[in-house]
């Protein structure tokens, strides 16, 4: 499994926040 999803969803909930 790779950082692509997981990854991106995190990452966007962290930048939206």
């Amino acid at each position: 499994h790779s950082c692509i999803s997981f990854c991106w969803i995190y990452f966007a909930a962290s930048r939206l926040r």
